[in-house]
């Protein structure tokens, strides 16, 4: 019979081969229709690939280069081998392209898709769908009933875009980014549209554009040559970017592009083959920092010269954060994945931000796998001198210290400075108590505010400390000069437990995560409960408070309830003044990097 042979790279031949035979427990289908897969052209013309090269047999099929190839193809049922009792001759089918060993983990639990011995029919030996007839173990073959065998023979591909669709985790209503309108596009693009999804394909053929549009598979076409892709997503997206992208065309530029337009905390899904490793270089970092930092153009003036310039996750660089510090940056690592990338992203840097400093913060977890790799080492300074003390920076127009090499976090807590600016409007002519002070954020906003004292309440002297400096630096601002400033050392619960004598108009509860671990969730509501209910007792009537949360495994919901359930308790009458969550410069695009909340109550 004729097939289309794989003999070496760009060179198929159509030969003479002998017929299949068939055996027990096998289908022998005469073939009707195969299509030409991207993953036939890759082969074609940078194999082998799939395909096993002379003298390395593949270890299912134990064939080797030439094979006969096509692995997307549809036929009729000519004869059934003995033990194949639920097929019958004369049936319409498909074939499910696959060999597996059946013995592997994977194998074992059912998902043979991820053998570790897997071929493909039509690409590993076995015969494939370019050529007349083929034999295949009767599990591979699947009846299609009366749907005609041309369009059958696209049911593989179109399984390829539902697998890809559904590892995506994309929903109706979200917004797809499809780069590449071959037939795995188009097909995958026809999937998403069927779920409700707005789909936006980007694609230079003309034929494949037009096809997009004809079959109406896409809502937006967009052609790169002429085309700003990203920011034409951006623009339909009303600048949050594709809630997913499919890469379905092996173009380096076409990733590029999607990583660029999806939306931070976005899922980018590589469906194509590639004949040769993907690359991310300096000008993809550069172009990558340019739009996370456009994310904050105009929100902060020249009172202001702390805040984030990266948040992690949710601006698209797990494990990553940077702040500003006026002239200083700090770059915080909290996997280890970034040590091998850390002089392309220093270089980045460089170029949008032009630091006089730059300082590297290391998470504890792999600040020994860091020595190994650099060596690097926590508060190393990666550009500029080494600073005598902490920095000073503006926020607000108030001035705090940061000590960026050793400091918590990066330096400083800027994640509330929101909630900074509202206690401020809420502290005149109040008595103020600031409890897991730090170094007297809250307070210092609550003195200019007009606030008649503030008492910074800590377990820590050296946070203590620093709450007094701050205060120090800012005696130019009347309201703080006028405003008695109070420290009191000691343990914040147990503080409050006690029943302090004095009471306050207005107190901040902003104690440090409660639950660092999901096991830890239920006891961090019921000790925010606890908090809350003694923060009320040592308010005067009419006091305000001000309760905050930044464990990120409760809930904004849990937090509020347990909040509001003990003001119930007290048996005082309160009104919620207004609930709030993260500050424009520390986004949470997803559930899990949702941990900043905070509730106003007036008792």
């Amino acid at each position: 019979m004729k097939a289309a042979r794989f003999n070496g790279p760009k060179d198929i031949e159509i030969t003479d081969i002998p017929a299949p035979v068939l055996r027990p427990g096998t289908v022998m289908i005469d073939i009707a229709w195969c299509g030409i897969c991207g993953t036939d052209l890759h082969e074609y013309l940078e194999g082998p690939i799939f395909i096993p090269a002379k003298g390395h047999p593949h270890p299912l099929t134990h064939e080797e280069e030439p094979v006969t190839m096509g692995h997307e193809f549809s036929g009729t049922v000519s004869a059934v081998g003995d033990g194949v009792t639920d097929i019958t001759v004369g049936e319409n089918v498909v074939v499910e392209p696959y060999f597996v060993c059946g013995e592997c983990a994977p194998c074992k639990s059912g998902r043979y898709n991820l053998c570790t011995k897997m071929g493909f029919i039509g690409l590993a030996g076995g015969g494939g769908g370019l050529s007349e007839q083929i034999v295949v173990e009767r599990r591979w073959v699947h009846p299609v009933g009366d749907t005609p065998l041309d369009e059958a023979a696209l049911i593989e591909p179109l399984s390829v875009g539902h697998h890809a669709y559904m590892r995506s985790g994309a929903k109706a209503g979200d917004v797809a980014l499809v780069g590449g309108a071959g037939p795995i596009g188009l097909l995958l693009s026809a999937v998403l549209k069927a779920q409700g999804l707005t789909v936006i394909i980007s694609e230079l053929s003309a034929a494949r554009k037009a096809k997009a549009l004809s079959t109406a598979v896409a809502d937006h076409v967009l052609d790169p040559s002429k085309d700003d892709v990203v920011a034409r997503v951006l623009e339909l997206t009303h600048g949050l970017g594709a809630d997913v992208c499919f890469e379905c065309s092996s173009v380096n530029a076409v990733l590029d592009q999607l990583l660029a337009a999806v939306k931070p905390g976005g899922v980018v899904v590589n469906v194509s083959i590639w004949s040769k490793p993907a690359t991310i270089d300096s000008a993809w970092w550069q172009a990558r920092l340019k739009q996370t930092l456009a994310r904050r153009e105009g929100l902060f003036d020249a009172q202001t010269n702390g805040y984030r310039c990266i948040h992690g996750e949710s601006d698209g660089w797990p494990g990553l954060v940077l702040d500003r510090y006026d002239t200083t940056f700090v770059l915080k690592l909290y996997t280890a994945a970034w040590l091998p990338r850390l002089d392309e992203v220093v270089g980045s840097i460089r170029a949008a931000l032009h630091p006089q400093r730059l300082v590297l913060r290391l998470s504890r977890n792999i600040q020994s796998s860091a020595k190994e790799q650099g060596p690097r080492h926590d508060g190393q300074l990666l550009l500029g001198e080494k600073p005598h003390g902490p920095l000073t920076f503006l926020e607000s127009g108030l001035r705090f210290e940061a000590d960026v090499l050793r400091g918590q976090k990066t330096g400083f807590f800027l994640d509330q400075r929101e909630n900074r600016r509202c206690v401020e409007s809420l502290a005149r002519g109040r008595n103020v108590l600031n409890a897991f002070s730090f170094s007297g954020g809250f307070s210092l906003y609550a003195a200019r505010g007009g606030a008649r004292s503030v008492t910074d309440l800590d377990i820590s002297e050296h946070a203590l400390a620093g709450a007094r400096r701050n205060f120090a630096l800012n005696q130019a601002a009347p309201g703080v000069a006028a405003c008695r400033h109070d420290c009191v050392r000691a343990d914040a619960f147990e503080w409050l437990a006690a029943k302090p004598v004095r009471k306050f108009d207005l107190i901040v509860l902003d104690p440090p995560s409660l639950a660092k671990r999901e096991a830890e969730r239920a006891g961090a509501i019921q000790a925010y409960g606890r908090l809350a209910a003694n923060g009320i007792r040592a308010l005067q009537p009419g006091g305000v408070l001000v309760a905050a949360s930044c464990s990120a495994h409760v809930s904004a919901m849990e937090f509020f309830g347990a909040v509001r359930s003990a003001a119930r308790r007290s048996g005082q009458s309160f009104a919620e003044l207004e609930t709030t969550g993260h500050p424009p410069d520390h986004p949470a695009t997803f559930a899990e990097g949702q941990y900043l909340k905070c509730i106003y109550l007036r008792c």
